[in-house]
């Protein structure tokens, strides 16, 4: 999704913004014979403040 996507979402915006969570990334991996999934969250505070670290040059 690009930005102006996210900014529009009700997914985005109204559920994890109201949680706290500003970005999120998961990797899904097997473990035997059960899924599992890491997700690492940023706060909203962070998200906005770390976002130019995370567009490439």
């Amino acid at each position: 999704m690009d930005r102006d996507e996210i900014a529009s979402s009700q997914f985005y915006q109204d559920f994890l913004a109201g949680h706290g969570i500003g970005a999120f990334a998961g990797v899904g991996f097997r473990a035997g014979g059960d899924l599992w999934c890491l997700s690492v969250s940023a706060g909203c505070a962070t998200a906005r403040s770390s976002r130019a670290s995370w567009t490439r040059s």
